[in-house]
């Protein structure tokens, strides 16, 4: 009877503590929206200095850049990053940085989503500490850099640089893309073509497998470097510890 009434004690402990985990959450934590609007006409450049969050960037049909940022954390974390927000005649710039040095952990850490439409004709500069990115739709240059979170980009009429530390970047390109270059020291790196693309491959990694499987051209090793159809602009792709596949859509 006693070791029952231990029992029921010990499982009474347990749901109150549940119930108080919960209960923390929902007072600390908060959700801050940020909705901005800019006018700029086609050909300017969104510049993103970040220090963590994910970021979602769009090509649309209006000369408008669009943005909402979700911003998640406590209290305290909140009051602990600085954003902001400017514009230089067509450009759009976003920056973010903790006013602290010292970063909170667990719940106390804010973290970022941004969603942001931009004209088609647009030009793309992202750097993030800390975060997944993910580009599509856009007729201009892209270039990100992530220290720490995957990259994803597609359906880009304009050179693609793309640079993860520590992240895999998948690609999605056209039948005659601009240049491409995709650098990361630890992960993988994915890239869809069409059939009927014209490029030229280099494809490296230190530690890792290259696997091309496309209907003119299939190989794999730790180097790959060849010309599909009639050539053009150059693709090229390096991992240290990762590996490297070519695919068709």
């Amino acid at each position: 009877m006693e070791k029952h009434n231990y029992l029921i004690l010990f499982l009474l402990f347990i749901v109150l503590l549940v119930l108080w985990s919960f209960a923390g959450i929902g007072v600390q934590a908060q959700v801050h929206t940020i909705e901005k609007s800019y006018s700029v006409e086609p050909g300017g450049t969104l510049r993103m200095n970040i220090s963590a969050g994910n970021i979602v960037v769009r090509g649309w049909e209006y000369n408008e850049v669009e943005i909402l940022a979700e911003v998640y954390g406590s209290p305290r974390a909140l009051d602990n990053l600085e954003l902001r927000f400017e514009q230089d005649r067509d450009d759009v710039i976003i920056r973010s940085k903790r006013v602290h040095r010292r970063s909170f952990r667990g719940r106390e850490s804010e973290r970022i989503h941004f969603t942001i439409y931009v004209p088609y004709h647009y030009h793309i500069r992202v750097n993030v500490a800390a975060g997944k990115v993910d580009v599509d739709d856009i007729d201009g240059s892209v270039q990100v850099r992530s220290s720490a979170g995957s990259i994803h980009v597609s359906n880009i009429f304009g050179p693609i640089d793309a640079n993860a530390s520590t992240g895999a970047i998948n690609v999605s390109l056209l039948n005659d893309p601009g240049p491409v270059k995709l650098n990361t020291a630890t992960g993988s790196i994915a890239i869809t073509v069409p059939e009927d693309i014209n490029a030229r491959f280099v494809l490296n990694t230190a530690i890792g497998r290259v696997r091309c499987s496309l209907e003119k051209f299939t190989g794999s090793g730790n180097r790959l470097s060849f010309s599909y159809n009639d050539g053009g602009e150059l693709v090229r792709a390096n991992t240290a510890i990762g590996s490297i596949q070519v695919r068709s859509n």
